[in-house]
């Protein structure tokens, strides 16, 4: 319920047409989380909405930079690929850190 209402206020801002959710997710570790987005092909963009600890770990095994997200953080990275299944670790850039007044929803 609770990543359902945070994609639901992500999803506010972003406007994102397409939207799945995978309950297979639900509190997965990074390891699962990665699998999955290789799977993914060459959509230009993800939006991830999970709980820690596997998003904090993922989000620091993608940039090589220790990332200890806080409640309702969204996290900004970019890949220089054209497929998703060719993301590993360090392959990405960190480009922005948001941590939204989650208290005004």
């Amino acid at each position: 319920v609770r990543t359902r209402q945070t994609a639901d206020i992500a999803n506010h801002f972003l406007g994102v047409r397409d939207v799945t959710m995978d309950d297979e997710l639900y509190l997965a570790n990074k390891g699962l989380i990665l699998n999955k987005i290789c799977r993914l092909g060459s959509a230009n963009t993800l939006l991830y909405v999970g709980h820690n600890n596997g998003i904090s770990d993922l989000a620091s095994y993608l940039t090589g930079r220790r990332m200890d997200m806080t409640t309702s953080e969204l996290v900004t990275i970019e890949f220089e690929l054209s497929d998703w299944g060719l993301v590993t670790g360090q392959s990405g850039r960190l480009v922005g850190r948001l941590v939204p007044d989650v208290h005004v929803f």
